[in-house]
């Protein structure tokens, strides 16, 4: 087996490993890799991340910013399983929150798509899944 196809064999294995260990989790587990976060609103790093791959093409930030953002959206959905019971409607502005990043994040990639498989310049439809005041 030549060395290209033996790394390629160990980054597939690796990759299989860690989707692996999350999605065999009956647990919420929280990934460490990356070590920002929190419950600001993720929309500046994500426009941050979108601004280094438009600019940079496979600029050396680029994963890491997503990376960051990714954990931001996901502390913001922990904060709102943390607050369902006692404040539903804080939990629903995190949950809202970060179901418009990673459909903002869908919209950005559609953008780069090579193959346009993403649909670009259309609108979002609203969901109604609770009703506002």
């Amino acid at each position: 087996m030549s060395q290209e196809n033996q790394e390629s064999r160990n980054i597939d294995e690796l990759l299989y490993e860690i989707i692996n260990r999350y999605e065999s989790s009956q647990d919420m587990l929280v990934s460490r890799a990356f070590l920002d976060g929190g419950t600001q609103d993720p929309t500046s790093r994500l426009l941050r991340a979108a601004q280094n791959q438009a600019c940079h093409g496979d600029g050396m930030a680029t994963l890491s910013r997503y990376a960051i953002w990714a954990n931001t959206v996901r502390d913001n959905i922990i904060e709102a399983a943390r607050n369902l019971k006692n404040d539903p409607e804080k939990s629903l502005k995190f949950l809202t929150r970060a179901i418009n990043n990673l459909s903002a994040f869908c919209d950005i990639q559609a953008q780069f798509d090579p193959y346009e498989h993403g649909k670009k310049d259309i609108h979002p439809v609203k969901i109604g899944l609770i009703e506002h005041d």
